[in-house]
């Protein structure tokens, strides 16, 4: 029954169907940057921390940019998967859960690296390994996030 739905909606709204695909299109391509810079901001932060003086306010600023593309990603999964057919969202649903669990888990490593750069004079070792944490979850999050764009015949 849904397909034949889908199929009438094909050829009476070939214009919507179009947009939306666009939409979505865009959205994952922006969601693929957000991935690229939350890893990259990390990568510094442990290069920072890996020097042999830390510094704060450089590794702070990459911080930041982290949890403003982290926020950016969140909502672009949030728009992105109300793009989506019921239908395809059955075929995908585990993907999307997965990276929202990836989410989760930056904001944990972020928090982490907040709380350790509010401390007079933070542990180095600690932010290289928050950081360092960060960023592989942030890989295995950009490997679901691909085979999701391509479960959804996204390239």
């Amino acid at each position: 029954m849904n397909r034949i739905v889908f199929l009438l909606m094909l050829f009476i709204f070939p214009g919507i169907l179009c947009a939306q695909s666009a939409r979505l299109i865009e959205g994952h391509a922006l969601l693929t940057n957000d991935c690229k810079s939350i890893r990259g901001h990390a990568g510094r932060i442990v290069a920072e921390a890996s020097a042999s003086t830390l510094n704060k306010d450089v590794a702070e600023a990459h911080l930041q940019e982290v949890v403003k593309y982290l926020q950016a990603m969140e909502k672009r999964l949030k728009d992105s998967k109300q793009l989506i057919t019921p239908e395809q969202l059955k075929g995908v649903a585990r993907r999307y859960a997965s990276l929202e669990k990836t989410c989760s888990r930056l904001k944990e490593y972020s928090s982490g690296l907040q709380e350790e750069f509010a401390n007079p004079h933070p542990d180095k070792s600690k932010i290289k390994s928050l950081a360092t944490s960060l960023r592989n979850e942030m890989s295995s999050g950009k490997d679901v996030h691909d085979l999701l764009k391509r479960e959804l015949g996204l390239r």
